[in-house]
């Protein structure tokens, strides 16, 4: 048996089962007309070293999957490569663990992703509860909070940006204390969410919900053994995230009625709003077995046009065709992902309305919404969608989205030329920064400097992605958004040894050396000769350096000193400056004669950051006094050590 026969008896199950044909992003968006339009998203369910033929050729599928910007690979890859016999494996939702087609599609996620490729890869997982659609032997079996987290561990090894959350509804039994706590452990891996659920309050709601009555599924017209948001707890979706608005516009193959797609619009456009959460959609297609001999039969444009414009229409970010159940898992379409073209729009600038609904009883019922270039029109009684250009002299500016990063609690400095570097004017005006919002979507300042840039400051005790809105204006006053994805990570220090960048001596007289003098404990030394104090003879200096990393980074700090004098029993005393309290810290105390240098070290592991400026900058500080003689310091090395 070939390879291509052997495969395709053997397929992956979800609740989403078809597989998905068109939309996700990109950064750093160029053209006008890619700002506003929606992406392409492939979800499929198939073998991903079979599909289209490809037949276990690495490169041919990646090809294949490179036509999209996103792909969701179906449950169970992650699982290791399975090596036996074809017909002991065991059957999906009960208990395997292996797969013939995990190392290959391993490689295929290795070549999508930058910068060989352009794809982010998806992986899925039910996080489905009591009431999920996965089964074993007719008997719903969920997983528990622990497998779900085994399955997101093996997606990450295998390299995916991110997890594909299916059954996040309470229909399902999928509770917001699930949710959560499997949607932060998604971001712990520095992975990001893909979670879908038809009713987005069931996503973000933020209302208190007992149990309630199932109304489809297993357990229908049976009462919750579970709460599902008793609370009212908010979602911890971020603007990395993504939500799947599924059964859009085309439910099952029939056209959705136009009340229900304004609703569950309004409600998903509210809640990108206030989360910064992207939105995803996608048709359903009828529920039948895939018998085509041409699968693109299977395929009605008219109703991908439909769905399409009004994605665009409400500005979410991708839009995906459903073929119909099990399309690329079995059957004469399986392993098979037709592309679909979408509508060439040319240039239809940027949003300068909402969505501007009909009124009642109005014919035809046109919902619209203006641009800086034209109307886009959804006809919900033709189930049509058209972009009608205007013949506005000024085109307005185009702004992309911005990433920037930082460590933990660091405040970063943005300028107006860095948030403007990818910007631009279709007219050639000129374009300045016009507002940039004062809070972050999770609570960070900014604050305009005054002087063309911005300080933020991320609030407390975040990590992740955080985000805010800066727009733009062209010499004509005419603006364009964009947000700032700021990038949170851990604090991360180099282990570096640093030397003296300049000495100041405050008591006695510079006699000989060079900066280079304390690099290496040699017969190059760094002199000064003693003068009269109120206490005696005394040689008093401090040496300056600056360390690289952010300070608050730092777990310990090493010093070491080496020196004499020239003559016996000075009493030296060497300090480091506190930053905290602004005082010179006494480390050690001795006297030191004039045969041998005398090294001095010490190790700082408790809030060693206290002895570093905001800017980074070290004093250490050496004091020598001697009763009534006349005495040089020798000051033969001197470095800080950071870790």
């Amino acid at each position: 048996m070939n390879l291509s026969a052997r495969f395709t008896q053997y397929f992956m199950r979800g609740c989403l089962f078809f597989a998905l044909v068109s939309s996700l992003w990109l950064t750093n968006i160029v053209h006008a007309q890619n700002t506003i339009a929606p992406k392409n998203i492939a979800i499929y369910y198939g073998m991903p070293s079979l599909v289209n033929g490809a037949n276990g050729n690495v490169s041919t599928a990646v090809d294949v999957f490179n036509d999209y910007d996103a792909v969701v690979f179906g449950d169970s890859l992650q699982f290791p490569q399975y090596t036996g016999a074809f017909g002991q494996i065991p059957y999906f939702g009960c208990d395997q663990n292996s797969h013939f087609d995990h190392d290959l599609t391993q490689q295929i996620i290795k070549q999508l992703q930058p910068p060989s490729g352009k794809t982010q890869v998806y992986g899925y997982v039910s996080i489905g509860g009591e009431n999920t659609a996965r089964q074993c032997n007719g008997i719903p079996v969920p997983l528990t909070v622990d497998e779900m987290k085994e399955r997101i561990d093996a997606w990450a090894n295998m390299g995916v940006v991110g997890i594909f959350l299916d059954e996040a509804e309470y229909g399902f039994g999928s509770t917001r204390t699930v949710q959560n706590e499997i949607v932060d452990y998604v971001h712990s891996k520095s992975l990001k969410a893909f979670i879908n659920g038809y009713n987005p309050d069931d996503v973000f709601g933020t209302d208190i919900i007992n149990e309630i009555s199932y109304t489809t599924g297993y357990y229908a017209n049976t009462l919750s053994s579970v709460q599902m948001n008793p609370q009212g707890v908010a979602p911890r979706l971020g603007a990395m995230d993504i939500y799947l608005l599924e059964h859009y516009q085309v439910i099952n193959g029939s056209f959705v009625e136009p009340q229900i797609w304004i609703d569950r619009s309004d409600k998903a456009h509210t809640y990108k709003q206030k989360y910064g959460t992207q939105i995803a959609t996608i048709t359903t297609q009828a529920d039948v077995f895939p018998n085509k001999t041409d699968c693109t039969l299977l395929f009605e444009e008219n109703k991908f046009d439909y769905a399409w414009w009004s994605t665009l229409l409400y500005g979410f970010d991708f839009m995906a065709w459903g073929e119909p159940s099990g399309f690329s898992s079995w059957g004469t379409c399986s392993n098979a992902l037709p592309f679909h073209a979408r509508p060439n729009l040319g240039d239809i600038g940027e949003f300068i309305s909402s969505v501007m609904h009909p009124l009642p009883n109005a014919q035809p019922p046109i919902h619209y919404r203006n641009t800086t270039t034209g109307v886009i029109e959804v006809d919900t009684s033709a189930h049509t969608g058209r972009f009608s250009p205007a013949t506005s002299p000024n085109q307005a500016p185009i702004a992309n989205d911005d990433n920037v990063t930082t460590f933990e609690g660091r405040p970063i400095i943005i300028t107006a030329l860095e948030l403007l570097k990818n910007d631009s004017d279709p007219d050639n005006d000129g374009i300045n920064v016009a507002t940039v919002d004062t809070t972050s979507s999770r609570g960070g300042t900014i604050f305009n400097n005054g002087d063309n840039t911005y300080t933020y400051k991320p609030a407390p005790n975040i990590l992740g992605t955080d985000s805010f809105n800066y727009t733009i204006v062209d010499d004509r006053n005419m603006g364009a958004k964009a947000v700032v994805y700021v990038n949170i990570t851990h604090p991360m220090l180099t282990p570096a040894t640093y030397f003296p960048e300049t000495v100041t001596v405050s008591a006695g007289e510079y006699q000989w050396g060079t900066l280079k003098s304390f690099k290496q404990a040699d017969k190059d030394t760094y002199d000064i000769k003693s003068r009269q104090t109120a206490d005696g003879r005394s040689t008093d200096w401090y040496a300056t350096t600056t360390i690289q990393d952010w300070p608050a980074s730092m777990s310990e700090l090493s010093l070491s000193y080496k020196g004499q004098y020239s003559r016996k029993n000075v009493m030296q005393s060497l300090y480091l400056y506190n930053y905290k309290t602004a005082n010179w810290d006494l480390l050690d105390k001795r006297a030191v004669g004039n045969t041998d240098d005398v090294t001095v070290s010490a190790v700082i592991n408790l809030s060693p950051d206290k002895y570093v400026s905001s800017k980074g900058e070290m004093k250490v500080r050496v004091r020598g006094i001697h009763t009534n003689r006349n005495f040089e310091c020798w000051a033969n090395s001197l470095s800080w050590t950071v870790r």
